[in-house]
């Protein structure tokens, strides 16, 4: 892993907890993801509030320190993003729970969840600009068969703009959703 950051098995950060030794397990999700369901005993510190900073504010100097940090999202791509970030800001005792709240969920370990899932759709902000930009895509593409070729200029710009936004780690359309209203607590 970049940084020497390790990963770590949701059952591992489980058994860590019921030793009850100091340590933090923070889910770097939206509000609205961390609401459908989390890792019981899991702190949230969304990805856009999240310096080694405010953690520090919130839980105390020594975390991430002498107190070791689980970093915890969905799948792990966006834990391991802070902990690369909370790295370069100083921090050095952190570890990416390997798989997130899916693996922790399949593991069979306790979640807690504050709102009723079926009511709402949990889509995190960049998943729904990748919903919103696969339907300009689609769109796109259909204009370009049956109506003007131009569209099809168009779908490569938009698989462009997806492909800078990759690299750039700063899809700006994800910021855009983060921002709605509904992606608010």
């Amino acid at each position: 892993m970049k940084n020497n950051v390790s990963t770590v098995n949701p059952e591992f950060v489980h058994e860590k907890m019921q030793v009850g030794l100091p340590m933090h397990l923070v889910d770097v999700r939206s509000t609205k993801e961390f609401a459908s369901e989390h890792a019981e005993g899991a702190k949230s510190v969304s990805m856009s509030e999240l310096s080694a900073n405010t953690l520090q504010n919130k839980f105390g100097a020594a975390i991430g320190s002498e107190e070791p940090l689980y970093l915890i999202c969905t799948a792990g791509f966006r834990a391991q993003q802070a902990a690369e970030k909370l790295h370069d800001q100083g921090l050095n005792n952190l570890y990416v729970v390997n798989g997130g709240t899916d693996a922790w969920v399949k593991s069979d370990l306790p979640t807690m969840k504050l709102i009723n899932k079926s009511w709402s759709v949990n889509l995190s902000p960049q998943a729904q600009a990748q919903v919103f930009m696969g339907i300009l895509i689609f769109l796109f593409a259909v204009k370009g068969v049956l109506l003007d070729p131009v569209f099809t200029v168009l779908v490569g710009f938009v698989g462009l703009v997806m492909l800078i936004s990759a690299f750039d780690q700063r899809f700006c359309l994800a910021k855009v959703f983060s921002d709605m209203p509904w992606n608010k607590a």
